[in-house]
């Protein structure tokens, strides 16, 4: 199972159900906490991008 969660879009523009593929519990609590500030910050421009790939291999 290949999966890619591409976060390269405004942080603001993302809900929470667009993280919910992750299993980290501390990777989807930094990802929670981006998309907090992001929506606090609107005003300000966003230049940071993110993508993350989970890859998952058989054994």
């Amino acid at each position: 199972m290949d999966k890619t969660l591409d976060l390269s879009m405004n942080p603001a523009e993302l809900e929470e159900k667009d993280i919910d593929c992750i299993a980290n519990a501390k990777l989807k609590e930094i990802l929670k906490n981006l998309i907090q500030q992001a929506k606090e910050q609107q005003d300000e421009p966003f230049e940071d991008k993110i993508t993350i790939k989970f890859e998952k291999t058989l054994k």
